[in-house]
């Protein structure tokens, strides 16, 4: 009798923002080396470059498996996605799929499995943010998986209030913080060429679709940028798409580059995490970016409509104002001054400019809950756990 296979799962990711809060878990995984394990893209990322930034800043070895939906419309990077994963799974036999992301790629992801019979968990279930087009389809996902990892109570309360089963919703905590905790010392050694980072600034990260492909909306930002440039030093980091699309707005020539207003090329996540970490403020639309703020502490503006961070609004780090040009100037003035994010409450003021304590020290790092550095540990223990009984009912069936 030949002897069993080897008992084995797969991870799914779709952004390198994705494989950022993989990154630890998959490391963990390795270490521990009871199971067969691949790493799959989904090859969502638009910029290669950048992604390959990524597992450079993590030092990930090389995909397992990139599933390349191409260039198209939605429905037909979804298709390509139907093929590439089923061809995938029927070459590399697996027990457990875990997904990392909700996009549509996922989401096929999700549907190819579901139709093997292979069993799925998700490691950051019930996210909600109303009114956003990818909180619905992150919705459709959760309810095709059997496992949940809810990185915040509210994300578990939404799971259990759609009727998810309680007994498999997890709350091990927020993986990201793991990968912070990890990169901290690398990121305080980074430096960026163009800006001198022991100065004041502000930081302007903008990442997401939505905000990139909406004139007005980016309109919007740049005056409000343009504004605070002559009052601090503004770093605003630029992707090729958001590049190009700043010049197809023709918001380029409102936004051009001097020494209060730095443009440089975006860069990989240990960069960005070296910028956030210095900055007097942040503004962007970016999920992860506000947990980095609040993981050291820096004022976050979310120029989005929602945010599904709702724990670092609760924490006080994270302010939802949407892109509104007199809102995003008025709070950054406030924060300058040293005022609490969002005027007046039951907490003390940040560091505003010049304040002494600003230069060493000045941040408690670690601001949000759950935050000991040992999330993976904690998921990697359950997911062998449901490998167990994921192999159990294959065999059975």
């Amino acid at each position: 009798m030949p002897p069993a296979r080897r008992p084995h799962m797969t991870l799914i990711v779709g952004s390198g923002r994705d494989l950022v809060r993989v990154a630890p878990l998959y490391r963990e995984l390795r270490r521990r080396g009871n199971a067969g394990l691949a790493l799959v893209l989904t090859g969502q990322e638009r910029d290669a470059d950048l992604m390959s930034g990524y597992f450079r800043g993590l030092t990930l070895p090389q995909p397992d498996g990139l599933l390349e939906p191409g260039v198209g419309t939605r429905s037909e990077q979804a298709a390509r996605t139907f093929a590439a994963v089923e061809t995938f799974l029927r070459h590399g036999p697996t027990d457990l799929v875990v997904l990392q992301g909700g996009s549509d790629l996922m989401l096929a992801c999700a549907v190819i499995c579901r139709q093997q019979g292979i069993a799925l968990a998700q490691l950051e279930a019930g996210l909600r943010s109303p009114g956003r087009s990818e909180s619905l389809i992150g919705e459709v996902v959760d309810h095709l998986c059997d496992y949940w990892f809810a990185p915040f109570p509210q994300a578990a309360e939404a799971l259990a209030g759609e009727g998810l089963a309680p007994e498999r919703i997890l709350q091990p905590g927020n993986l990201m913080l793991d990968t912070l905790h990890a990169c901290r010392e690398a990121a305080a050694a980074r430096t960026w060429e163009t800006l001198d980072l022991r100065e004041e600034f502000g930081a302007v990260l903008l990442s997401s679709p939505r905000m990139l492909d909406n004139p007005m909306n980016l309109r919007k930002i740049a005056e409000a940028i343009a504004a605070l440039s002559d009052d601090i030093p503004i770093a605003f980091p630029l992707s090729p798409e958001a590049r190009r699309r700043l010049g197809m707005w023709r918001l380029d020539e409102e936004l051009k580059p001097s020494a209060d207003l730095h443009l440089p090329d975006a860069r990989g996540f240990v960069d960005t995490f070296a910028l956030i970490g210095r900055a007097l403020f942040v503004i962007t639309d970016a999920p992860d970016l506000q947990d980095q703020a609040s993981f050291v502490g820096v004022p976050c503006l979310t120029v989005a409509e929602a945010t599904d961070r709702p724990v670092t609004v609760e924490q006080g780090t994270n302010l939802v104002i949407g892109p509104d040009t007199a809102a995003i100037v008025k709070h950054c003035e406030a924060i300058l001054e040293g005022r609490p994010l969002g005027g007046p409450r039951d907490r003390p003021a940040r560091l505003g400019r010049g304040h002494p304590e600003r230069s060493e020290g000045r941040r408690k790092q670690g601001a949000l809950p759950e935050d000991d550095g040992q999330v993976a540990g904690r998921i990697a223990d359950s997911l062998e756990q449901f490998l167990a009984s994921a192999r159990g009912q294959r065999e059975i069936s």
